[in-house]
């Protein structure tokens, strides 16, 4: 037997929603250092779309009963872009792309200005904290105009770990 796969569609807060095994077709693609990607297509009235929405979470589960291998995550996103269509038969599909959290960076900039020390500017400082930092200043509430950010960070749903100094 090979290998199965499910969706899990989830709110973007984390609460289940869907749970997809009747789909018409899936793949997705991760890399060290790259974006990863995954789609998928399920029939055009297919009850789960209403919870298909932008930043909705969207995880791929994988086992191999045959190989010993229980159920575990191989992908996680956020769903980005829909497209609904019909194929040569007039059959309705939609289909679904999404993003793993390394595409949350592409959305923002650092907003401060140059120079600004622990905000676009470190020094001897670990790699861990920095990219806390990074995140923290450039997508969560703690960006602010009045810390000297060009305009607001807020992104719903982003938090960061306690930063240990790595």
């Amino acid at each position: 037997m090979s290998a199965e796969y499910r969706i899990d569609i989830k709110s973007i807060s984390g609460v289940i929603q869907a749970v997809l095994v009747d789909y018409r077709w899936l793949t997705y693609a991760s890399e060290v250092n790259q974006i990863g990607v995954v789609q998928f297509e399920v029939d055009g009235n297919h009850n789960a779309i209403q919870y298909m929405t932008r930043d909705a979470q969207c995880e791929i589960w994988r086992r191999d009963v045959a190989a010993g291998i229980d159920w575990y995550m191989d992908f996680a996103g956020l769903i980005q872009d829909d497209n609904r269509a019909h194929d040569a038969d007039g059959v309705e599909r939609y289909t679904v792309t999404g993003y793993d959290a390394y595409s949350l960076l592409n959305r923002r900039i650092v907003a401060y200005p140059a120079e600004t020390d622990n905000r676009s500017a470190y020094a001897a400082i670990p790699v861990e904290t920095i990219a806390k930092s990074l995140v923290t200043y450039n997508l969560t509430s703690a960006g602010t105009v009045a810390d000297g950010r060009k305009r607001l960070a807020t992104l719903t749903g982003v938090t960061v770990e306690a930063d240990q100094g790595r």
